[in-house]
């Protein structure tokens, strides 16, 4: 059963700008016959949320390029954010706690340096949340968001983390 709801995997998508069916890009994001294309970002893959983490272990969130769309709109930046706080006993008193609430609730809160990308730029961001050593083990809400100026679109995630046996 947990399996299950750990496996209840987030995705965050931001469209850019309309789709072109006829245009294709080149390695520098721009057509070869057209406008330059634009990319979104979601987030992430279900291994992140499958895995059982430690104190002081390193979480990888690779953020996942859509294919790009031809626009003739300005470029706009993209602010990729990461963040992990916890831990709960159960998922359920993490669903509850996190309802309504700021994402940054428990006494272990960490957060991944922001990235800004263009739209126009073909990349395959990193973002990278370190465990701390002295995290409590249980249930963690990994928490993402893509912005723009005009847009923030959210997600999360729940992610375990076990004391290491010795």
């Amino acid at each position: 059963m947990i399996a299950l709801v750990l496996a209840g995997l987030f995705l965050i998508v931001l469209i850019v700008r309309p789709a072109h069916p006829l245009a294709s890009p080149d390695s520098s994001g721009s057509t070869l016959n057209g406008p330059p294309f634009a990319y979104s970002y979601t987030c992430c893959t279900e291994s992140l949320v499958n895995t059982v983490y430690h104190p002081g272990d390193t979480i990888v969130v690779r953020w996942i390029r859509s294919a790009g769309i031809p626009t003739r709109v300005r470029a706009t930046s993209i602010t990729l954010s990461t963040g992990l706080s916890g831990p709960y006993r159960t998922v359920t008193l993490l669903k509850t706690d996190s309802v309504g609430a700021h994402p940054q609730l428990g006494g272990t809160n960490v957060s991944a340096v922001p990235i800004r990308v263009m739209d126009r730029t073909i990349a395959s961001p990193v973002s990278i949340l370190r465990i701390p050593a002295d995290a409590g083990a249980g249930y963690y809400n990994l928490t993402t968001t893509v912005g723009t100026k005009n847009l923030t679109i959210g997600g999360a995630g729940i992610i375990r983390v076990a004391l290491p046996v010795k």
